[in-house]
């Protein structure tokens, strides 16, 4: 299952070309310049230069992609969110959120996409602000009635006539998710069946001790 998502299978190639077309139909300086627009009204400047940590909140499991919503509710007071199924507007306005952040003093974490998270980020979360800059799409959807920044408002007329091929990428791009998650469900029973066979030999407390002493070797 992990060699779907590797950077020569088709499931990166649809999601690239999605983004080679939105990209030529939606205005990147509008997009840039709304994200600014929020960086002036959200996010205040402080002293010095911010610092990012790296997180993840989804992937795809055995049983499909699981995506935790949560933690952007319970982390923070106020989330801005931007509906966009096909990921390019919602991807351009977090790089550059993500930027104006750390520029002006804040430490920020950075929720990566799991499938794409060199290219990809899909949340940033502002401790010192209590605010979160959230995507939305079908795979993340967030339980809150907030205002969404629907992604079509950056749509030239251009992008109107490329709507059905962006929807055959998108329904392939489903298939494919479904096919790494039957791999993995197909896969977790096999390493219980194999478990099933020497679980009541294994001893637990002995692994703990070993492990935490690994980790104590391993912090020196």
């Amino acid at each position: 299952s992990s060699k779907v998502f590797s950077k020569d299978t088709p499931i990166l190639w649809i999601c690239m070309n999605c983004g080679h077309i939105t990209e030529a139909d939606s205005a990147p300086k509008k997009i840039v310049s709304f994200a600014k627009h929020l960086s002036a009204r959200f996010i205040t400047k402080k002293v010095g230069k911010g610092q990012v940590t790296e997180r993840f909140l989804s992937g795809t499991t055995p049983k499909g992609v699981v995506f935790f919503s949560s933690t952007l509710l319970k982390e923070t007071t106020k989330r801005i969110i931007v509906s966009d199924k096909y990921g390019y507007v919602a991807s351009q306005i977090m790089a550059t959120l993500l930027t104006e952040a750390v520029t002006k003093g804040h430490d920020v974490i950075q929720v990566k996409n799991a499938f794409f998270p060199n290219e990809i980020t899909d949340h940033i979360i502002i401790p010192s602000l209590n605010i979160a800059f959230c995507t939305e799409n079908d795979y993340m959807h967030i339980n809150t009635d907030e205002r969404r920044i629907h992604s079509r408002r950056f749509e030239d007329k251009k992008f109107k006539k490329k709507r059905e091929k962006l929807r055959f990428n998108k329904n392939a791009a489903k298939e494919m998710l479904l096919a790494a998650t039957e791999s993995l469900y197909f896969a977790k029973k096999v390493h219980d069946d194999l478990e099933s066979y020497y679980i009541k030999a294994m001893d637990f407390d002995a692994l703990a001790k070993l492990t935490e002493k690994l980790a104590k070797e391993i912090i020196k």
